[in-house]
Protein backbone atom coordinates (compact mmCIF):
# COMPACT_ATOMS: atom_id res chain seq x y z
CA UNK A 1 0.00 0.00 0.00
CA UNK A 2 1.29 3.27 -0.56
CA UNK A 3 2.46 5.78 2.09
CA UNK A 4 -0.88 7.78 0.88
CA UNK A 5 -3.63 5.34 1.08
CA UNK A 6 -1.94 3.89 3.94
CA UNK A 7 -2.36 7.51 5.52
CA UNK A 8 -6.18 7.66 4.36
CA UNK A 9 -7.06 4.30 5.66
CA UNK A 10 -5.60 4.97 9.21
CA UNK A 11 -7.24 8.24 9.16
CA UNK A 12 -10.90 6.67 8.41
CA UNK A 13 -9.67 3.81 10.96
CA UNK A 14 -8.79 7.06 13.95
CA UNK A 15 -12.25 8.46 13.57
CA UNK A 16 -14.22 5.10 13.00
CA UNK A 17 -12.46 2.32 15.87
CA UNK A 18 -10.30 2.42 18.85
CA UNK A 19 -8.99 -1.12 17.41
CA UNK A 20 -6.59 -0.54 14.85
CA UNK A 21 -4.51 -3.36 14.00
CA UNK A 22 -4.93 -7.12 13.69
CA UNK A 23 -2.41 -9.56 12.35
CA UNK A 24 -3.10 -11.32 9.53
CA UNK A 25 -3.45 -15.48 10.54
CA UNK A 26 -0.29 -16.58 8.32
CA UNK A 27 2.18 -13.19 9.77
CA UNK A 28 4.82 -14.56 11.12
CA UNK A 29 6.16 -12.76 14.05
CA UNK A 30 8.82 -10.63 12.15
CA UNK A 31 5.84 -9.13 9.63
CA UNK A 32 3.69 -8.86 12.65
CA UNK A 33 6.31 -6.86 13.98
CA UNK A 34 6.97 -4.89 11.24
CA UNK A 35 3.61 -4.06 10.13
CA UNK A 36 3.00 -2.94 13.89
CA UNK A 37 5.55 0.03 13.93
CA UNK A 38 4.36 0.69 10.09
CA UNK A 39 1.30 1.13 11.63
CA UNK A 40 2.59 3.09 14.79
CA UNK A 41 5.00 5.38 12.27
CA UNK A 42 1.61 6.50 11.04
CA UNK A 43 0.04 7.19 13.84
CA UNK A 44 3.11 9.16 15.06
CA UNK A 45 2.80 11.18 11.54
CA UNK A 46 -0.96 11.73 12.53
CA UNK A 47 -0.42 13.33 15.93
CA UNK A 48 0.67 15.89 13.78
CA UNK A 49 -2.30 16.93 12.89
CA UNK A 50 -4.39 15.89 15.90
CA UNK A 51 -2.74 17.48 18.42
CA UNK A 52 -1.87 21.23 18.34
CA UNK A 53 1.01 22.49 20.05
CA UNK A 54 1.56 26.30 21.08
CA UNK A 55 4.30 28.65 19.33
CA UNK A 56 6.72 28.15 22.21
CA UNK A 57 7.09 24.56 21.32
CA UNK A 58 9.35 25.78 18.91
CA UNK A 59 12.17 27.62 18.70
CA UNK A 60 11.43 30.14 16.34
CA UNK A 61 8.48 30.96 13.73
CA UNK A 62 10.31 28.82 10.55
CA UNK A 63 11.40 26.25 12.98
CA UNK A 64 10.90 22.65 11.79
CA UNK A 65 8.88 19.86 13.87
CA UNK A 66 10.47 17.61 14.62
CA UNK A 67 9.66 14.04 15.54
CA UNK A 68 12.01 11.88 18.11
CA UNK A 69 12.32 8.71 18.78
CA UNK A 70 14.56 7.42 21.63
CA UNK A 71 17.11 4.42 20.26
CA UNK A 72 16.93 1.86 19.92
CA UNK A 73 14.94 2.79 17.48
CA UNK A 74 12.50 0.04 16.43
CA UNK A 75 10.86 1.56 13.00
CA UNK A 76 13.86 1.02 10.70
CA UNK A 77 12.58 3.38 8.34
CA UNK A 78 8.79 3.54 8.19
CA UNK A 79 8.57 6.56 10.04
CA UNK A 80 10.90 8.33 7.83
CA UNK A 81 8.84 6.73 4.62
CA UNK A 82 6.16 8.02 6.01
CA UNK A 83 6.71 11.86 7.00
CA UNK A 84 8.84 12.36 3.66
CA UNK A 85 7.82 15.38 1.96
CA UNK A 86 5.26 15.87 4.82
CA UNK A 87 4.33 18.80 6.73
CA UNK A 88 2.95 19.41 10.61
CA UNK A 89 1.46 22.74 11.23
CA UNK A 90 2.87 24.25 7.97
CA UNK A 91 6.80 23.21 9.40
CA UNK A 92 9.35 20.98 7.63
CA UNK A 93 8.77 17.23 9.15
CA UNK A 94 11.85 15.75 10.68
CA UNK A 95 12.39 12.47 12.00
CA UNK A 96 15.74 12.24 14.38
CA UNK A 97 16.80 9.30 16.22
CA UNK A 98 18.02 10.17 19.51
CA UNK A 99 19.74 8.91 22.68
CA UNK A 100 19.27 10.45 25.57
CA UNK A 101 16.43 12.77 27.11
CA UNK A 102 18.99 15.73 26.81
CA UNK A 103 18.86 15.14 22.99
CA UNK A 104 15.18 15.90 22.58
CA UNK A 105 15.08 19.16 23.18
CA UNK A 106 13.55 21.03 20.36
CA UNK A 107 11.45 17.86 19.74
CA UNK A 108 7.60 18.48 19.63
CA UNK A 109 6.86 14.67 19.55
CA UNK A 110 9.04 12.37 21.68
CA UNK A 111 8.85 8.35 21.17
CA UNK A 112 10.25 6.38 23.90
CA UNK A 113 10.28 2.65 22.78
CA UNK A 114 9.43 -0.48 25.10
CA UNK A 115 13.83 -0.76 25.41
CA UNK A 116 13.88 2.20 27.30
CA UNK A 117 13.02 3.18 30.73
CA UNK A 118 9.78 5.26 31.18
CA UNK A 119 10.94 7.44 34.22
CA UNK A 120 12.99 9.87 31.93
CA UNK A 121 10.30 11.07 30.43
CA UNK A 122 10.26 13.20 33.18
CA UNK A 123 13.90 14.42 32.01
CA UNK A 124 12.54 15.42 28.51
CA UNK A 125 13.30 18.82 27.29
CA UNK A 126 9.56 20.42 26.85
CA UNK A 127 7.62 18.17 29.42
CA UNK A 128 7.33 20.76 32.13
CA UNK A 129 6.40 23.27 30.26
CA UNK A 130 3.89 20.94 28.60
CA UNK A 131 5.11 21.45 24.66
CA UNK A 132 5.78 17.85 24.21
CA UNK A 133 3.81 14.96 23.42
CA UNK A 134 5.55 11.96 24.44
CA UNK A 135 4.36 8.02 23.26
CA UNK A 136 5.38 5.24 24.41
CA UNK A 137 4.84 1.56 24.88
CA UNK A 138 5.71 -0.06 28.32
CA UNK A 139 2.67 -0.84 30.46
CA UNK A 140 4.20 1.95 33.24
CA UNK A 141 4.13 4.72 30.42
CA UNK A 142 1.50 7.05 31.41
CA UNK A 143 2.18 6.16 35.35
CA UNK A 144 5.44 7.57 34.58
CA UNK A 145 4.51 11.04 33.03
CA UNK A 146 4.03 9.78 29.30
CA UNK A 147 0.94 11.48 27.61
CA UNK A 148 0.02 8.47 25.44
CA UNK A 149 0.43 5.14 25.08
CA UNK A 150 0.56 2.48 22.16
CA UNK A 151 -1.19 -0.89 24.36
CA UNK A 152 -0.73 -4.21 22.40
CA UNK A 153 -3.45 -6.27 22.98
CA UNK A 154 -4.19 -9.61 21.17
CA UNK A 155 -2.45 -8.50 18.32
CA UNK A 156 -4.42 -5.04 18.06
CA UNK A 157 -3.09 -2.03 19.28
CA UNK A 158 -4.83 0.80 21.51
CA UNK A 159 -4.34 4.04 22.35
CA UNK A 160 -4.30 4.92 25.83
CA UNK A 161 -3.80 8.83 26.59
CA UNK A 162 -3.15 10.37 30.15
CA UNK A 163 -5.80 12.69 31.53
CA UNK A 164 -3.28 14.19 34.33
CA UNK A 165 -0.44 14.81 31.62
CA UNK A 166 -2.88 15.69 28.66
CA UNK A 167 -4.55 18.35 31.37
CA UNK A 168 -1.14 19.71 32.77
CA UNK A 169 0.20 20.32 29.13
CA UNK A 170 -0.42 23.28 26.54
CA UNK A 171 -1.24 20.61 24.19
CA UNK A 172 -4.87 20.38 22.54
CA UNK A 173 -5.48 17.19 21.41
CA UNK A 174 -8.72 16.83 18.61
CA UNK A 175 -11.78 15.25 20.23
CA UNK A 176 -11.63 13.15 16.93
CA UNK A 177 -8.11 11.58 18.66
CA UNK A 178 -9.92 11.10 21.95
CA UNK A 179 -12.56 9.41 20.76
CA UNK A 180 -10.98 6.84 19.75
CA UNK A 181 -8.90 6.38 22.84
CA UNK A 182 -9.03 4.93 26.31
CA UNK A 183 -8.61 7.90 28.91
CA UNK A 184 -6.57 6.66 31.73
CA UNK A 185 -6.22 8.83 35.34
Amino acid sequence: MSPFLRRVALTLLLVASPWVVSPLAGDTPSARGAREYDLKATFLFHFTHFVEWPAEAFASVDAPFRLCVLSPDPFGGALREVVAGERAAGRELVVKTIETADDAKGCQIVFVPEERDSALVRELPGMREGWVLAVGERGDFLDRGGMVRFDLRQGKIRLQVSRQALGHSQLRMSSKLLAVADMEK
